[in-house]
């Protein structure tokens, strides 16, 4: 005589279905709790020294990326008349975090990093508020857009095998060399800068994949420079961004000029 059994969702003793029987909806519902599902939400050999490297980069990241917001909240207010002089006061700031990124302290990096981050937000400035004008969702949309792109493919990257994406780094670089020729085409060519503009928003989103896995493997190797780490996520999340901007401005100009031709005829 078959033993009873416990049910594994009440606890009630049951007896087993005979051979042969087909199984009931409510014992194969029972049976989905069964299933490894906490190994669909573990990351791949990451060591717990290099999770916490992560956190830190991750930390600076989002810091940096508001130090990026107040800086072009500010510039947008009060419309300093520099240019592109912020982007070339950015990576001036980056040579004192460059030359002393193993001898100064956390505090000092942190400083340099946001700086570089309100010289960058304030560069792009001119584009946020021509979207603004435009329509201030462009703005919402664009940002909320880049966040989610960074979060699956840096999540992606963390939950995929280790060293999985690596392969990419030299089709990435070769991508930016094109993309920098396409660039230069553009001047002539109007379609030469459509392409490179979905081009460019393509590879930077699979360089965010890249990035993060070789985060991954320098701090597995000592590298716990982290300020260096997030600052290479925070050009491809600003290069995303900027990409996003002009699509989303072109594709409203393009919908502004149908509907005109609309109201002509």
């Amino acid at each position: 005589r078959p033993r009873p059994r416990q049910h594994p969702l009440h606890g009630q003793a049951s007896l087993p279905p005979p051979p042969g029987a087909a199984p009931s909806p409510y014992t194969m519902a029972a049976s989905a709790f069964d299933l490894p599902m906490s190994g669909a939400f573990k990351m791949h050999d990451i060591p717990r020294d290099v999770g916490d490297h992560l956190c830190r980069v991750y930390a600076a990241l989002v810091a940096t990326c508001a130090a990026a917001a107040a800086g072009a909240s500010i510039q947008m207010h009060y419309q300093l008349p520099l240019g592109g002089l912020f982007t070339v006061l950015g990576f001036l700031l980056l040579i004192p975090l460059m030359l002393r990124r193993h001898q100064a302290p956390a505090a000092e990096k942190m400083m340099w990093l946001a700086a570089f981050g309100a010289c960058e937000g304030a560069s792009i400035a001119p584009l946020l508020s021509l979207a603004a004008a435009v329509d201030p969702a462009l703005v919402v949309t664009a940002v909320s857009g880049t966040a989610t792109v960074f979060l699956c493919f840096s999540g992606a990257a963390l939950f995929a095998q280790r060293r999985s994406f690596m392969y990419l780094g030299a089709i990435l670089s070769s991508a930016v060399s094109l993309l920098i020729v396409l660039s230069l085409l553009s001047l002539f060519l109007r379609t030469a800068a459509v392409v490179e503009l979905y081009a460019g928003l393509v590879v930077f989103s699979l360089y965010v994949v890249y990035d993060t896995q070789l985060i991954v493997e320098r701090a597995s190797l000592g590298d716990k420079e982290f300020a260096g780490h997030a600052l290479m996520l925070f050009m491809d999340l600003l290069n995303i961004l900027v990409r996003l901007l002009v699509v989303l401005l072109r594709n409203r100009e393009r919908e502004g000029t149908r509907s005109s031709r609309s109201r002509r005829r």
